[in-house]
C-alpha cells in the first residue's frame, strides 16, 4: 500500500487501549495464528528482491531502496534513485482496504504519462496475463500534482505497482505463498523488460552527411573522450585545434551533429548524442573541419567507441522498519 507519509498524536486513552489490545493478542496468540497472517511491509521487499533476481539474470543493472526490513522515508528513497540518474523506479506494494471484498492488481503511473504511462501497461499487460487478477491502470491527482509522493518526486519514468490486496482474504492466501509472489514478480520484470524494448533511438537529426576530403595539415582534435551518461544520452568531448571552422560528429559514419565557429572557443568543447538506445555500441568519429558547400574540408578523425548500458532500474519495497505495513489474514 503506498503510503503518503502521514503521520497523527495517539491520545492517553488510545495508547492504554492499544497496550490492552497488544496484551491480548499475546495472550491469545499463537504459531498457527501467525501463519495466518500476512504483513505488507515483507511482502514487498519478498517481491522486490525476485524482480532484482529476475532483471539482474537479464543484465539489467537494479538498485534496492532497501534490503533489510529497516525505515526508509519517502524522501530518501526518491533521492536514491534521483542521485543515480535511474532510467525507470518501480515502487512494489500491495494494497489494504476497508472493505474485504476489495481485489485485483493495480498499477498508478505518473499523470503527466509518457514513458512512466508506456510502463506501467506494459506491467499491467504481464500482471493480467499471470498471476491473472482484476488489473487496472490509474493515474491519481492530488493537490501539488501526482497524488504519490514517489510519482511526484522522482525524476525519471515511474510507477507504483500494488500486486493484491492483503486485506482481502483470497488474496492474503494466494500471497502467502512463495509460487504466487513469483507470479508477481515475474510479471513486474517482465514488464519491465517489454518497456525497455521499446526504447529505440530516437531519429537522428535531419543531417546531410558530406563528402569527406581528409586534410592531414588540419589537426585532429585532441584528448577526446566519451561516456555514456545513461541508456539514452553519450557525452562527447575533446580539445579545439588550430585552423578549424568546425567540427563534425559522427556516428557509425553518419553526420549527428556540427559545431560552427560561433560557437567554438580554445579549449574544451562537448557535444551531447541524445538519439542513442540502450545497450548498443556506437562508433564515434570526431574531425576538425573547414566546410566548402556539401564537401568536409577535415582533419583525420580521433575515433573512440561508446557502449550504453542497459535501462538501469531502481526497486522500491516501502518505508520498512517501523512501518508496520498493512496486516491482513485468513
Amino acid at each position: 500500500m503506498a503510503s503518503q507519509g502521514l503521520s497523527a498524536r495517539r491520545a492517553p486513552g488510545a495508547v492504554a487501549l492499544a497496550l490492552i489490545a497488544f496484551a491480548v493478542a499475546l495472550a491469545a496468540g499463537s504459531p498457527a495464528d501467525a501463519a495466518h497472517r500476512v504483513r505488507e511491509k515483507q511482502i514487498n521487499l519478498d517481491i522486490a528482491r525476485r524482480v532484482q533476481t529476475r532483471l539482474a539474470a537479464a543484465g539489467i543493472p537494479v538498485v534496492m531502496t532497501r534490503t533489510t526490513d529497516r525505515t526508509m522515508s519517502l524522501g530518501s528513497r526518491t533521492a536514491i534513485a534521483n542521485a543515480r540518474r535511474a532510467d525507470v523506479f518501480v515502487s512494489i506494494h500491495n494494497n489494504a482496504s476497508r472493505s474485504r471484498s476489495a481485489a485485483g492488481s493495480e498499477v498508478y503511473h505518473q499523470i503527466r504519462g509518457g514513458a512512466s504511462k508506456v510502463l506501467g501497461r506494459a506491467i499491467l499487460r504481464e500482471l493480467a496475463q499471470s498471476p491473472g487478477l482484476r488489473s487496472t491502470l490509474h493515474a491519481r491527482r492530488g493537490d501539488h500534482g501526482d497524488y504519490y509522493y514517489v510519482l511526484r518526486n522522482t525524476k525519471m519514468p515511474a510507477v507504483i505497482v500494488e500486486g493484491a490486496y492483503v486485506s482481502n482474504p483470497r488474496e492474503a492466501r494466494l500471497l502467502a505463498k512463495a509460487s504466487f509472489r513469483q507470479k508477481l514478480a515475474d510479471a513486474i520484470a517482465n514488464g519491465i523488460l517489454a518497456y525497455q524494448r521499446t526504447l529505440t533511438a530516437k531519429p537522428l537529426p535531419s543531417m546531410i552527411t558530406p563528402t569527406r576530403v581528409t586534410v592531414p595539415a588540419l589537426p585532429s582534435p585532441g584528448a577526446v573522450a566519451g561516456a555514456a551518461i545513461n541508456s539514452r544520452t553519450v557525452a562527447l568531448s575533446w580539445e579545439t585545434t588550430p585552423l578549424a571552422s568546425a567540427y563534425n560528429v559522427y556516428r557509425d559514419g553518419t553526420l549527428i551533429g556540427t559545431i560552427g565557429s560561433d560557437l567554438l572557443s580554445t579549449g574544451r568543447l562537448a557535444f551531447t548524442d541524445i538519439w542513442a538506445a540502450p545497450g548498443q555500441l556506437y562508433h564515434y568519429e570526431i574531425a576538425a573541419a573547414n566546410s566548402v558547400t556539401d564537401i568536409a574540408i577535415e582533419s583525420t578523425p580521433a575515433r573512440l567507441s561508446v557502449r550504453t548500458p542497459s535501462i538501469f532500474v531502481v526497486l522500491d519495497a516501502g518505508h520498512g522498519g517501523r512501518d508496520p505495513g498493512a496486516i491482513g489474514s485468513y
